[in-house]
């Protein structure tokens, strides 16, 4: 065309910019082209920003809510030992008295019947002997202190035994509650990020409600299917506690039923969607951390779309708990051995006092002095049983079943990254004219959130909250893993 208008330019001079505007033309729709397609990718790009921060912010604050929840139970827990150990602390003070005076009112009645065992010879010549009755009886009164005593002893420390067995059941289910609760506050956690991750993508945007032919019927067909749910399940306030999943229940089925009446009746892909999302969350089947999810879908130009997310939260499996000096059943068995001496004392007593009412003091005397040392190993059992209730040092725990041996104090610490990372990719295939073919980028989003705050374990401060504290870090190598559902389905 150039090369014609060149060799009759002298002849022909109508026309000559046509050719320049014919170029302008093509120039301007190329342009207007990629300025669309440039407008849709950054848009893609903000919806997936912006589900990526939902995501992490969301599962992160469910978690925030997860650490202050055991920050509070871990101060109950603390606040359960110190009044535990101050009470088991006066019971032990009364078991020393009492193991005490038994001792010392044994070593007085050992006194008075050797006093009364050296008038024997005199009395047996039938000589005044004033000195044995007096001190006979003096013995055997002593002798009778000493035994209630060790009575007293016995009540304390069977009252300990089951002290520290409540405790230890208390505390030791008190850990199990929390791990479990924490185990459903992760869930949870994992299925608001994805939740929010694909809600937030522009999904919803671009998926029809009603696909019937006839427009017409769709809002009456949409009004057919909308259920009023709180008026047929009711206020979750007025269910009892143990009822309370009745009403999530009925919620859940009669939500499933208004999406399945909007697929059937008016082939909505907007409730496919979200029935497909409920489905993918649904709490009979867990939701594990760093799993990709992808929801694929076609527009009316048939044309497919794609969206994969990934929420990856590090389980809390570890607790690093603190603990008494003895383990659980070692101090029972101190106990026990603490009561056992002490009956086996009394018992040694109880001879010595029918001996000495039998008019035998010299027997009564020797018998009761073997008490003696039976005295002395309860007490010590029963110091060292004290002792073995105090803390000292800590254990890391990853089940509940591992903790069983300890009598535990508090947690003291968490290990935890607090972090919570939120991955997406979203692929939109581009319109195809026949000479002109369109493909958009793949769009990949990435943003991690903290949810330290300034919360602590111990010390107990249940101040987590959750913050984003990097975006757009995705390396390549995830990257790559979460194209793979979406190069699976092209």
């Amino acid at each position: 065309m150039f090369i014609y208008f060149n060799e009759n330019k002298c002849a022909y001079h109508k026309g000559q910019l046509a050719p320049f505007f014919i170029v302008f033309i093509i120039l301007i729709v190329i342009a207007a082209l990629v300025t669309v397609n440039i407008g849709k990718v950054a848009k893609t790009k903000i919806y997936s920003a912006n589900s990526v921060d939902a995501g992490a912010l969301a599962a992160a604050s469910t978690m925030a809510s997860a650490f202050n929840y055991i920050a509070v139970a871990n101060s109950q827990m603390r606040v359960n030992y110190q009044y535990f150990f101050g009470l088991a602390s006066i019971s032990f003070a009364w078991g020393y008295w009492k193991i005490g005076s038994a001792m010392s009112s044994a070593s007085t009645a050992i006194a008075f019947l050797t006093a009364a065992c050296a008038c024997v010879p005199c009395c047996g010549h039938a000589c005044p002997c004033p000195c044995f009755f007096p001190n006979l009886a003096a013995g055997e009164a002593a002798l009778a202190e000493a035994i209630a005593s060790l009575v007293d002893f016995d009540k304390t420390m069977k009252s300990l035994i089951v002290q520290v067995s409540s405790f230890y059941w208390l505390q030791y289910e008190f850990y199990k509650v929390i791990r479990e609760n924490i185990d459903d506050y992760h869930q949870s956690a994992l299925e608001s990020g994805y939740s929010f991750a694909f809600n937030n993508s522009g999904i919803s945007s671009r998926l029809k409600g009603c696909r019937l032919e006839d427009s017409s019927l769709c809002d009456a067909c949409e009004d057919d299917c909308q259920e009023d749910c709180k008026g047929r399940c009711g206020d979750r306030d007025d269910y009892l506690i143990d009822e309370k999943d009745l009403y999530d229940e009925c919620m859940d089925t009669c939500s499933r039923e208004e999406l399945n009446c909007l697929i059937n009746n008016c082939q909505s892909h907007r409730a496919e969607y979200s029935l497909w999302l409920k489905n993918e969350l649904d709490d009979d089947d867990p939701v594990s951390s760093q799993k990709i999810i992808n929801y694929n879908w076609l527009d009316g130009q048939e044309r497919s779309h794609d969206v994969s997310t990934q929420v990856v939260i590090d389980p809390v499996d570890e607790y690093v708990l603190k603990h008494t000096v003895l383990p659980f059943l070692a101090d029972i068995a101190l106990l026990t051995t603490a009561m056992v001496t002490a009956n086996q004392a009394k018992g040694i007593l109880t001879n010595a006092a029918g001996q000495a009412s039998s008019s035998s003091p010299c027997s009564a005397e020797v018998t009761a002095a073997g008490a003696l040392s039976f005295n002395v190993a309860a007490l010590v059992a029963s110091i060292a049983a004290h002792s073995g209730l105090a803390t000292n040092g800590t254990f890391s725990s990853t089940s509940d079943s591992d903790a069983w041996p300890y009598i535990i104090c508090w947690i003291d610490d968490v290990p935890h990254n607090q972090l919570v990372d939120v991955y997406q990719t979203q692929r939109d295939q581009g319109a195809d004219v026949g000479v002109w073919s369109t493909e958009y980028p793949l769009i990949t989003s990435s943003s991690r959130a903290s949810f330290a705050g300034e919360g602590a374990i111990y010390t107990p401060s249940p101040n987590y909250d959750a913050t984003i504290i990097l975006t757009d870090f995705l390396s390549s190598h995830l990257l790559d893993i979460l194209g793979e559902p979406i190069k699976d389905i092209e």
